[in-house]
């Protein structure tokens, strides 16, 4: 009887521990590595878990060399996309994007790093 009440404890706390809410996350699916040509419309994609859908997120893309923002922009959570244009930035550095809540900037998504061209420096055909 022992052994079954403790096999019997231990199982509860199993499921218990299977069913407890997820840890909040974003996750940053886009824009791909590139590059993109400066002037170009690209798009920042994510999806979370377990956050409200109501739930504000800021996006960033920063430079990874500098540190610097070069854009900013805000949207909802849950699936999403935020279009941005490709500036006039350094094509010698690498960018990423990053979302993350409004109210939690510790609750945040970091996409890939991705490169730049300025339009007639680069040939892929």
């Amino acid at each position: 009887m022992k052994n079954f009440l403790t096999l019997w404890f231990i199982t509860i706390a199993l499921i218990a521990s299977f069913t407890s809410a997820h840890e909040q996350e974003i996750h940053v699916t886009s824009p791909g590595a590139g590059p993109w040509a400066i002037g170009s419309t690209q798009s920042v994609s994510w999806w979370s878990l377990s956050i409200s859908t109501e739930s504000l997120v800021k996006i960033k893309i920063i430079c990874k060399g500098s540190g610097k923002v070069v854009h900013t922009g805000e949207a909802t959570c849950g699936t999403g996309n935020h279009d941005f244009v490709v500036g006039d930035w350094d094509v010698n550095d690498k960018y990423f994007p990053v979302v993350y809540l409004e109210k939690d900037e510790t609750c945040k998504g970091v996409g890939g790093l991705f490169e730049i061209y300025k339009t007639g420096e680069k040939s892929y055909y």
